[in-house]
């Protein structure tokens, strides 16, 4: 296993863009979108489209009291993306993006959550760890046994039931 460099900043919109014009028009596999707050609405205009149109299996997870959305105004969670609530003794804060294609990887930690203002007009940070050719990255193993390990912290609830393992795209 090779191991990929952190080469570049990015927001999660600049990474879903490049991936749909990567020259060797690898499918998306996998979209994984983590905040605090969530603005559904936002994402189905901005994200949820360009990934799903790329192939990806895609998830949205946010702290379950921190929802900015009418229900009324979301019309594919349940059906083209899965929408996770998460709940535990504190808040749910992680700001993390991960696409997940064939042989390469994008993952992107930082600091704005998946709402219009923090992946686009409070120019927040984002820290980028790219991977192709199957190479492979510190940090993904980190999020890696940090996804395995949340189950035990948060309860993630789909509706009225408590899911996780089975949920999850990875």
């Amino acid at each position: 296993m090779s191991a990929a460099q952190h080469t570049r900043f990015a927001s999660p919109v600049t990474l879903l863009r490049e991936w749909s014009e990567r020259s060797d028009q690898q499918a998306l596999h996998e979209a994984l979108f983590l905040g605090f707050t969530v603005d559904l609405r936002f994402l189905e205009k901005v994200a949820i489209p360009v990934a799903r149109g790329l192939g990806a299996r895609t998830a949205v997870i946010g702290d379950a009291a921190q929802g900015l959305y009418d229900p009324v105004d979301v019309r594919m969670a349940g059906r083209n993306y899965l929408h996770g609530l998460a709940s535990c003794q504190r808040a749910f804060h992680p700001k993390v993006v991960l696409l997940v294609g064939e042989h390469a990887c994008r993952l992107a930690v930082g600091s704005g959550n998946p709402t219009l203002s923090g992946w686009g007009a409070n120019d927040e940070l984002w820290t980028v760890v790219e991977t192709e050719d199957d190479d492979s990255h510190a940090l993904l193993a980190d999020l890696a046994d940090w996804l395995d390990a949340l189950p035990s912290a948060v309860e993630l609830a789909l509706g009225r039931r408590v899911i996780w393992r089975n949920w999850l795209p990875f």
